[in-house]
């Protein structure tokens, strides 16, 4: 039942009912709780899910602290220096980066890089995701130039596993442009928000939360 819920609380995450995914995370984590029973979730795989639930509703203050009480879990079960515990790592760092807390996001990031393209490749996509996230932190600490280098390859990652019409590329198109607005190229930037609108809005459908941030213009930068 608890394998279920989270598998239900992502659908629920990715077609943008929220509030509905929370209630099957923190159903699941009851369940482990109570019964202390080994499944294919973990306790801590419902801190970082119900974490990056929090940062796809813009409410970093909450989940910044599910996110690192899910990194202390799994680091004593796994390791401090194992692929999954960076992986939560990179998750809270972008609750960070939702609080303005950029100088401890950063060093995160840039370690986890070097870790996941040494482990799972250059071209896997949590190297993508990583990319993408500091991309969008160079861009809002003032570094545009590098933003657009760390995003366009993203987007090439991205695209090369999903292809351009997909729901991960539209969200780093979105960011592409964002950084080029930045950098003052404001037409190639203007083209690129219709493409990424156009994409997620195809993918998504227009009532979705992660496309009205879109056609604002406010996305929060994430996977």
């Amino acid at each position: 039942m608890a394998d279920l819920l989270n598998e239900l609380g992502m659908v629920g995450k990715a077609e943008g009912r929220f509030t509905e995914a929370a209630q099957c995370y923190r159903r699941a984590l009851d369940i482990l709780r109570r019964t202390r029973r080994r499944t294919g979730v973990e306790v801590a795989d419902l801190y970082h899910n119900l974490g990056g639930l929090e940062h796809a509703r813009g409410r970093f203050a909450v989940g910044e602290p599910l996110a690192r009480r899910g990194i202390g879990i799994r680091a004593r079960r796994h390791g401090r220096d194992s692929t999954v515990v960076w992986l939560d790592r990179t998750a809270h760092a972008a609750l960070l980066d939702g609080l303005g807390r950029y100088a401890e996001s950063e060093p995160v990031y840039r370690a986890a890089l070097a870790v996941l393209r040494k482990r799972l490749g250059p071209n896997d996509f949590e190297v993508a995701v990583t990319l993408n996230n500091l991309g969008c932190l160079r861009a809002a600490v003032g570094h545009p130039r590098e933003a657009i280098r760390l995003l366009q390859r993203s987007l090439a990652i991205k695209q090369s596993l999903f292809g351009r019409a997909s729901v991960e590329s539209g969200l780093t198109l979105f960011n592409l442009a964002s950084a080029l607005r930045e950098d003052g190229q404001t037409v190639l930037a203007a083209r690129l928000f219709r493409k990424a609108h156009a994409v997620l809005k195809r993918k998504l459908g227009a009532r979705h939360p992660t496309v009205r941030a879109v056609q604002l213009g406010s996305l929060v930068a994430g996977r």
